[in-house]
C-alpha cells in the first residue's frame, strides 16, 4: 500500500507541477531553482550537511502529520480546532527548521517540482 501511495504523490507533483509550467506567465520546464515552488538551495544554510538536512526534513514532517493525525483523523478529534492545531504546528515547524531547510515539509512537493524544472 505504501509504496503506491508514495508513487501516486510523486506523480501528483510533477504532473502539478507541469500544469504550473503551463499556466503560471513566465514559467517553462527547465527554468531551474527560480521557478515557483522548488526547493531553492540558496535557502539552505550554508553549514549544514545533507544528513541534516534530511533529519531536520523528517523530523518536521513527521511532527506535522502526526498533528494532523492526532487531531484531524483519529477518534476523538478535535473537532473545530483542528485547522488551528495544524497551523500552529507548521509555524512551529517552519519557524524552527525553515532558516536551516527552507521547510520544504513535503518531499513529494521537492521532487516533483524539481523533476520537471530542472
Amino acid at each position: 500500500m505504501m509504496p503506491s501511495c508514495s508513487f501516486l504523490q510523486i506523480s501528483g507533483s510533477i504532473l502539478g507541477s507541469l500544469l504550473a509550467a503551463a499556466l503560471v506567465p513566465d514559467t517553462h520546464i527547465g527554468m531551474g531553482n527560480g521557478a515557483p515552488g522548488c526547493f531553492d538551495p540558496t535557502t539552505i544554510h550554508p553549514d549544514i550537511t545533507k544528513a541534516q538536512l534530511f533529519g531536520w526534513e523528517v523530523i518536521m514532517t513527521f511532527t506535522l502529520i502526526s498533528v494532523v493525525y492526532a487531531c484531524g483523523v483519529a477518534k476523538p478529534g478535535h473537532g473545530s480546532f483542528t485547522p488551528l492545531i495544524v497551523g500552529l504546528s507548521l509555524v512551529a515547524c517552519a519557524g524552527t527548521g525553515g532558516k536551516y531547510t527552507g521547510a520544504a515539509l513535503n518531499p513529494a512537493r521537492v521532487i516533483g517540482k524539481n523533476d520537471k524544472h530542472r
